[in-house]
């Protein structure tokens, strides 16, 4: 069930990042970015929550404390990686296009996982 709840919540990821870049664009509302950030970290928790406790589940009781702090490298050097790349992409596009592309890719990537874990689902039964 973790994994549907992670993918489903990367769609819907993808959807906000959208609408918050292409509404950022339209109307320029400092209040509607922090509304529309407020409720993508509402549809990001699931994915955090949903990955620590598949750890759990997997993990043994003696590993957890590795596990746990080689997770923090690995996602704050993924964080500085990505920012370089926005930093070094930013001077040739516009950062709204940084946006809209990443809301893409997230759209595709859950929508796509969603339909192959699905139909996964059906053929094991």
């Amino acid at each position: 069930k973790q994994d549907l709840m992670i993918l489903l919540s990367l769609l819907t990821s993808g959807i906000i990042i959208l609408c918050f870049a292409i509404s950022i664009k339209i109307f320029a509302s400092f209040a509607l970015a922090n509304l529309i950030i407020f409720i993508l970290g509402l549809f990001c928790s699931p994915i955090v929550i949903g990955c620590n406790t598949i750890i759990h589940q997997f993990g043994q009781n003696d590993m957890w404390g590795k596990v746990f702090s080689s997770l923090e490298i690995i996602m704050h050097i993924a964080f500085l990686l990505c920012m370089f790349l926005s930093g070094i992409l930013a001077e040739y596009i516009p950062q709204g296009s940084i946006l809209v592309g990443v809301g893409i890719f997230l759209i595709i990537f859950g929508g796509f996982s969603l339909i192959f874990k699905r139909n996964d689902s059906y053929q094991r039964t």
